[in-house]
């Protein structure tokens, strides 16, 4: 089964820090690398390009998300161009269904990025995050596609201030 969860936003969101005791606030961009918040949580960007977001309390494994083999053979089997088609057409829904207004588009639980970078690609634009729960599609995915910003994050526990989320967002699913 294939599963897209996109979130579109009105504003441009900002990461926030995730640690229980201030659950809901900005983490501001330091310096090129690192992502800082008012308690002085740092949150610094790995050479590949992304941060992670993802509290060890947060972890239900110590390697949680695909492995690097189930990525290495997802990512081949994508690049053969098997589902393409598939990917086309939720861009193209992606386009139409998209607000006039929207800043940024999140893709939840976005593996190596095969979708992600379509997004990004087709609204320059528009900022691009994808997100995901496994460090090493995450790490794969800023390797290969710069022009997305990547996190390892929980989708239970989504790395965004809450009212980012308001009635101006549009959320789209192609499962």
């Amino acid at each position: 089964m294939i599963r897209v969860t996109l979130a579109a936003f009105s504003i441009l969101p900002e990461f926030s820090c995730r640690f229980p005791v201030h659950f809901a606030i900005s983490l501001f961009r330091v310096k090129k690398n690192s992502y800082i918040c008012p308690q002085r949580h740092q949150f610094d960007m790995a050479k590949e390009g992304y941060v992670n977001l993802l509290p060890v309390q947060h972890k239900r494994s110590r390697d949680p998300g695909d492995s690097a083999e189930m990525m290495q053979a997802r990512r081949a089997f994508l690049d053969a161009g098997h589902y393409q088609p598939l990917r086309d057409a939720i861009v193209g829904q992606l386009r139409e269904r998209l607000d006039e207004k929207a800043a940024a588009v999140l893709d939840i639980g976005c593996g190596e990025g095969y979708y992600t970078h379509a997004f990004a690609d087709a609204l320059p634009e528009i900022t691009t995050f994808g997100l995901d729960v496994s460090k090493v599609a995450i790490k794969a995915a800023a390797k290969r596609y710069p022009q997305v910003t990547f996190c390892v994050a929980s989708s239970h526990r989504l790395p965004f201030l809450r009212y980012q989320y308001g009635r101006h967002n549009t959320y789209l699913r192609a499962v």
